[in-house]
């Protein structure tokens, strides 16, 4: 049955559901790219019957999937076929299942249960999706020299909330930290410490200390400073030949 065969049976099936006023039941829920989230949606009670559901995100142009008890269920949305699941295969239960999270699935999300006698009942959800960013800190080399320079950077990149970066260190300097927005949304943080570099600092250790409050996370990392400076040079035994 293609999917106009499927929609236009469907909507025959609805002629005999009474008419309702859509309740709107509120939640939020939180996940983290790469893993999968359950979207709760719960038929009210078994004094009813399921003529059809369907899941709809906000920024989409069609649903991302239907299913009827007499038809089945049809993916209408490709960008979500292989990732979406029943968690339970019943006619009380139409919860779903997104797998694979990706920060482009945050957004909000609607069931549209048509339900026999009480009509239309739809349940939103809120997704937010946090990324946990690939954090590094590595050593700028350096020369020697008597004005603030950067020695190092820690970069916390691609997370979709803005990581917070400190640096510990007893070297006498400071540190500047930007946010900078990605295509896809997402925010990336570099910081560098400055300071006035000597040879005798080559070699010495900073902890830049990532923290990410959305994820409750913090991340220590250590750099090792490479100074550049000329060789000192003696000469002993000198006989003045």
């Amino acid at each position: 049955m293609t999917l106009v065969a499927w929609i236009s049976s469907a909507c025959i099936a609805l002629l005999s559901v009474p008419a309702s006023r859509s309740v709107a039941v509120n939640e939020s829920l939180t996940a983290i790219v790469g893993n999968e989230v359950l979207l709760p949606c719960q038929i009210p009670n078994n004094n009813t019957k399921l003529v059809q559901l369907s899941w709809e995100k906000s920024t989409e142009e069609t649903p991302l999937m239907a299913y009827n008890p007499r038809f089945g269920i049809k993916f209408t949305n490709e960008n979500y076929y292989s990732r979406i699941v029943f968690r339970n295969h019943s006619l009380q239960d139409a919860l779903i299942i997104i797998k694979a999270l990706d920060i482009q699935d945050e957004g909000n999300y609607s069931c549209h249960l048509t339900l026999y006698p009480q009509g239309i009942i739809a349940k939103r959800v809120h997704l937010r999706i946090l990324a946990n960013p690939p954090n590094r800190a590595i050593p700028i080399p350096t020369n020697t020299g008597a004005l603030l320079m950067p020695v190092a950077i820690c970069t916390s990149g691609n997370g979709n909330a803005a990581a917070n970066i400190t640096w510990i260190s007893n070297l006498p300097g400071n540190y500047t930290s930007v946010q900078m927005e990605n295509d896809n949304g997402t925010i990336t943080v570099p910081s560098q410490y400055k300071m006035a570099p000597s040879s005798s600092d080559n070699g010495r250790k900073l902890a830049c200390v990532i923290s990410l409050s959305a994820l409750s996370t913090t991340e220590n990392l250590t750099v090792q400073l490479s100074i550049l400076y000329p060789p000192e040079v003696t000469i002993k035994g000198y006989d003045g030949n």
